[in-house]
Order: structure tokens, then C-alpha cells, then sequence
């Protein structure tokens, strides 16, 4: 027995060093890989080189379970999406992504149209990106330097805001999700008191009318579970136009009554 757990101990003591010793090989490739020395390629049309540290690293470890995002600086509401997306991202596989500069490589990589022309023109230093010199909050920081004049984008947005009206046709959640995507170009935040009050100002009226008849919705969520039964009660159809099945059933009902039967047989 006494052999039997020496044998046993030696050969538990031999796989683990056989572990390390794979594990430093393994070690020791991954840092000849991000040594090496970068192949000049076009990136876009553009003269720009990326740090090979950052984007053979970045696009071969891309999670295949995240859709791609993307920003092409015309939106303020689609770069807030843009940066919210990514960070997600970076949070949830954060082992994927263990430097500033591979989370800067990455996002740089999915900038479109003229911010993509800018951000090279910003930050490439002799036609490259020195992606490594940057953290991931200089990244985000320069894309909201980006955007007009933050005064400007508050009275544009909020005008088209005020203007916007639910129309005849268009259901209460399709109007509930243009209006929160216009609300999205509004810079600042404004309070979810107010909010509600200018949406339910946008409303058609009969539908306005009921919510507030019922109970004043105090957040969000009551107010899309309030606003779709409104359209319930009201009775619309997808088009918006009031249901006619109501009165077909009145009809009905009436051609069945004794004194329907009565007027049809010619008695009184």
C-alpha cells in the first residue's frame, strides 16, 4: 500500500509540472505573436496602420454572440447607443478585452463614413493609430467632442420633440417608440415627470383623455401598459380606425329579437 501511494504521488507530481510546462509554452507563443512586427495593409482605403497587439488580438477574439455595432456620427441618440453597446460588451466578456487600448482598437475599428476620416485624421501619428497611448475614455470623450455644439443640439432637439404629434393610423406603441427614439437626440436628461407629461400632450386626444381618466401614470411603464389598454377600450384596429365588430354584433343581435322576426313576416 505504501508503494502503491508513493507511485501515485510521483505521478500526480509529473502531470503537474507536465501543466506548467505547458502552460509556459503557451504563455511564451502568445508573447512571440504580439511581438511581432506589423505587415503594412491598407485599412479602409485609408493610410492608417493599426498596433497589431490591438486588432489581430481585438477581431479574433470578437464574441460571435454580440451583433457588430456601429456609429457614423449623424446621430447623437445612435452614439449613445454606439458607446452603451460596447460597454456591454466589454462587461460582460471583460477577459476578451483586458486593456484600454485593445477596447479603443476595436471601437475605432467600427466607426463609419466621415467620423472614421476624423478619428484617423485625430489620432494617426505618421499614418498609424497609436491605439496603445489611449484609454477608452479619451476614445469616448473625443466622439462626444464630435457632436454640434451641445447648446445647439439641445434646441434642435427639443423643438423637434414638442412638435412631434401621434397621427391618425399610427398605433400607440409605434408612436411610443418614435417618440422615445426622438427623446434619445436630447442631450441632457430631463426628468421622467416631465417626459411623460409632454408625451401624453403628443397623443391623440381619445387616448390622452382615457389614460388620464383611469390614473395618472407616475413612470414608464405604466404608462405603455395604460396607453395599450387605452387603444384596447377604444377599440382601433392596427390601422388605427375603430373596430367594427361591435356593431356587427348589435345587428346580429337585433335580427334575432322577436320583434325583428315580427316586422320581417309582415306582423305588428
Amino acid at each position: 500500500m505504501d508503494e502503491e501511494k508513493e507511485l501515485n504521488r510521483q505521478l500526480e507530481t509529473l502531470e503537474e509540472a507536465l501543466r506548467i510546462k505547458q502552460n509556459k509554452g503557451h504563455i511564451e507563443r502568445l508573447r512571440m505573436r504580439l511581438a511581432e512586427k506589423p505587415k503594412t495593409q491598407s485599412h479602409d482605403n485609408e493610410e492608417s496602420f493599426a498596433n497589431p497587439r490591438v486588432i489581430s488580438a481585438v477581431m479574433a477574439l470578437q464574441p460571435a454572440q454580440f451583433e457588430l455595432a456601429e456609429y457614423d456620427g449623424k446621430s447623437y441618440g445612435k452614439l449613445k447607443a454606439f458607446i452603451l453597446d460596447l460597454e456591454i460588451m466589454f462587461h460582460l466578456v471583460p477577459n476578451h478585452y483586458p486593456v484600454e487600448s485593445m477596447k479603443v482598437g476595436y471601437a475605432s475599428g467600427r466607426l463609419r463614413g466621415g467620423m472614421k476620416e476624423r478619428w484617423v485624421k485625430y489620432a494617426g501619428v505618421g499614418g498609424r493609430v497609436k491605439f496603445q497611448d489611449m484609454t477608452w475614455q479619451d476614445f469616448v470623450d473625443w466622439l462626444y467632442a464630435q457632436m454640434d455644439d451641445k447648446n445647439t443640439q439641445c434646441l434642435d432637439a427639443l423643438k423637434k420633440l414638442l412638435e412631434l404629434r401621434q397621427t391618425e393610423g399610427q398605433t400607440f406603441t409605434k408612436y411610443y417608440d418614435q417618440w422615445i427614439t426622438e427623446k434619445a437626440e436630447y442631450p441632457r436628461r430631463i426628468d421622467d415627470e416631465i417626459s411623460i407629461c409632454l408625451f401624453l400632450n403628443s397623443l391623440l386626444p381619445e387616448i390622452r383623455d382615457l389614460i388620464v381618466s383611469k390614473q395618472f401614470p407616475m413612470d414608464w411603464n405604466s404608462l405603455l401598459s395604460q396607453g395599450t389598454s387605452a387603444e384596447i377600450i377604444l377599440g382601433f384596429d392596427d390601422n388605427h380606425n375603430p373596430a367594427e365588430q361591435p356593431r356587427t354584433k348589435r345587428r346580429r343581435s337585433q335580427s334575432r329579437s322577436p320583434s325583428a322576426k315580427k316586422q320581417r313576416s309582415g306582423f305588428k
